[in-house]
């Protein structure tokens, strides 16, 4: 009798457990969504889109999930509005005051989004290091762009590898470029702080986050992606997918 009301207990205790963890891993990215919306880092829009995407990566990869998610919306947060005044002078500068719409966050974070999916039912080791490497690889873009547009001293673009103006699209800087790749670090080393990465493959991140990066200036000085969401997408999931091959050939 008592065996049978356990079996019975069974199924229902483990729905209360995942009804817990959608409310537990709803509220931090709420209290995120709301910060954001009272700094001005994003709009409405931008902040329901967020907010489904941020529980989504929580939910799937946990509180490690939660805050390499957050290293990457701080970074790009306070890149964008790093020297923003010389940029808006210049006419180069985020629109809307760098307030960021639904647009920009589903680009960059629709390949985290659609790998936490695959986490819900598959445990595949790839998941969590090309979930990491998605989100410093937008890390990476985000700040080399908006570094590059306020303190590039030289900005090359990648069609015919000439000089060109700040925030030419598919141009690239020096200075941009390393503090694109100190923003993937710091990604890279939030998400070993949780566990989701080993030690060794840190390094092969902001290697692949870099080599996407260029990747995407060249498709953008050839005009051959159609918007910067477009863009933000092909260059998330080439450094996902570059990473993988990366640790997969060093292992």
């Amino acid at each position: 009798m008592l065996a049978s009301q356990q079996q019975h207990a069974k199924p229902y205790s483990v729905a209360a457990r995942s009804i817990i963890w959608v409310v537990i891993s709803l509220l931090p990215n709420l209290g995120l969504g709301v910060v954001g919306l009272w700094l001005g880092a994003f709009d409405l829009s931008g902040f329901i889109a967020g907010l489904m995407v941020g529980w989504l990566i929580t939910y799937a990869f946990g509180v490690g999930g939660f805050f390499t998610l957050v290293g990457f919306v701080a970074l790009g947060s306070i890149a964008t509005r790093i020297g923003y005044r010389r940029k808006a002078d210049r006419g180069i500068a985020e629109p809307h005051g760098g307030t960021r719409r639904w647009q920009s966050a589903m680009g960059n974070l629709a390949v985290a989004a659609a790998l936490a999916g695959f986490r819900l039912g598959y445990d595949w080791w790839f998941l969590s290091l090309a979930m990491v490497a998605s989100l410093a690889t937008a890390a990476f873009d985000t700040v080399a762009s908006e570094l590059g547009k306020a303190y590039g001293r030289r900005t090359v673009s990648l069609r015919g590898f000439k000089g060109c103006d700040a925030g030419t699209p598919g141009g690239i800087s020096v200075q941009g470029s390393l503090g694109g790749a100190f923003a993937s670090l710091l990604v890279s080393l939030t998400a070993f702080g949780f566990d989701l990465i080993g030690p060794q493959q840190i390094g092969l991140i902001v290697a692949a986050s870099g080599l996407a990066m260029i990747f995407e200036a060249y498709l953008k000085a050839r005009a051959l992606a159609r918007s910067a969401q477009v863009a933000n997408l092909i260059n998330t999931a080439t450094g996902a997918v570059l990473a993988c091959l990366m640790v997969a050939a060093a292992t």
